[in-house]
C-alpha cells in the first residue's frame, strides 16, 4: 500500500493551524503566521474550527454574533415620536382638589350625647354644604366624598365603634337624599381611637364614676333591644349627672366631611 505524503502532510499543516489559531479566533481556524487572520475556502469563506457556535460568528465572514444581531434590529426599529404642540395650543391642566370639613365644635355639633340622629342644626349645616358646593361649580365635579364618624372616650370601645359607623352612615344618607350619587360616598367609623380631648376631660372632671357606664355599653355588643333600651337609659342619667363632663367632651364627637373633586385649568 503506497501513501500519498502529501495528503498527510496537509493534514499535518491543518492540525498546526488549529492548535495555533484555537485560542486567538474563538470558532475559526487562523493562519499560524499572523494569529488572528482567518483561513477562507476558495469561495471566501471562513473556515470553522471544531469549536464553533453562533455565539463566535464575526461580521468580517458574513456571520455577525446573536448579540450583533439583536443589537442591529433594536437600531432598525423604527421611532414613534409625539406630535409637539405649537406653543399657543398648550394641553389643559387637570387638578385635583381637596377640601375637608370637620364638625368638631360644640356649637356645631351634628349629634348629641349617645346618638347618630342628626340634629336640626346638624342637617342645616350639611344642606349649607351642598348649597356652597352647587354654587362654587364643586356639586357636579365630584369625585369622592369621604366621611368619618368620631366618638368620645365614653364608653366600652364596641359601642363607640358601632357609635361612630352609624354616624358616619346618617351624614351619607343625608347627602344622598340632596343629590350626592351613592357610589360617590365612602364611610369609615373610627371609634374613639383620634378621640383629642377626652382624656384632659376625664382628668378635669375626676368625680365622674366610668367604670359602671363602660360595661354597661360593652354589654350591647349583643343588640339585644332590651340591652340596648336599659343603656340608654343608663346613658341619659350619666349625662344628666355628668353633664361638665359630656360637654367637655363634645368636640371629640366629631364628624369629618372631605370633598374630593377634579377641575381643569387652561395654561396661559
Amino acid at each position: 500500500m503506497k501513501l500519498n505524503y502529501r495528503v498527510l502532510f496537509m493534514v499535518y499543516l491543518s492540525c498546526l493551524v488549529v492548535i495555533a489559531g484555537a485560542d486567538n479566533v474563538p470558532g475559526y481556524i487562523v493562519t499560524p503566521a499572523s494569529g488572528d487572520s482567518m483561513v477562507k475556502t476558495a469561495y471566501g469563506l471562513c473556515v470553522h474550527s471544531a469549536y464553533y457556535t453562533a455565539a463566535d460568528g464575526l461580521a468580517e465572514c458574513g456571520e455577525a454574533s446573536v448579540e450583533e444581531v439583536a443589537e442591529a434590529e433594536v437600531a432598525t426599529q423604527p421611532v414613534t415620536t409625539q406630535p409637539i404642540a405649537p406653543q399657543n395650543q398648550r394641553m389643559p391642566q387637570v387638578l385635583q382638589k381637596v377640601q375637608s370639613v370637620e364638625f368638631n365644635d360644640s356649637a356645631l355639633s351634628l349629634f348629641v350625647f349617645n346618638s347618630s340622629n342628626l340634629t336640626n342644626q346638624g342637617q342645616k349645616l350639611l344642606a349649607n354644604l351642598v348649597a356652597k358646593a352647587k354654587r362654587n361649580g364643586v356639586f357636579s365635579k365630584v369625585d369622592e366624598v369621604v366621611i368619618e364618624g368620631h366618638t368620645d372616650k365614653i364608653g366600652g370601645d364596641d359601642y363607640n365603634q358601632r357609635l361612630s359607623a352609624d354616624r358616619a352612615t346618617a351624614v351619607k344618607d343625608f347627602l344622598i337624599s340632596k343629590g350626592v350619587a351613592s357610589n360617590r360616598i365612602t364611610t369609615m367609623g373610627m371609634g374613639e381611637q383620634y378621640a383629642q380631648v377626652s382624656d384632659k376631660c376625664f382628668k378635669k372632671y375626676a368625680n365622674a364614676s366610668l367604670a359602671e357606664i363602660n360595661r354597661i355599653t360593652r354589654e350591647e355588643e349583643a343588640g339585644e333591644s332590651q340591652d340596648r333600651r336599659h343603656m340608654d337609659l343608663e346613658l341619659s342619667k350619666f349625662a344628666k349627672q355628668y353633664k361638665e363632663l359630656v360637654a367637655c367632651t363634645g368636640p371629640d364627637r366629631r364628624v369629618k366631611v372631605t370633598v374630593i373633586w377634579q377641575q381643569t385649568k387652561k395654561v396661559k
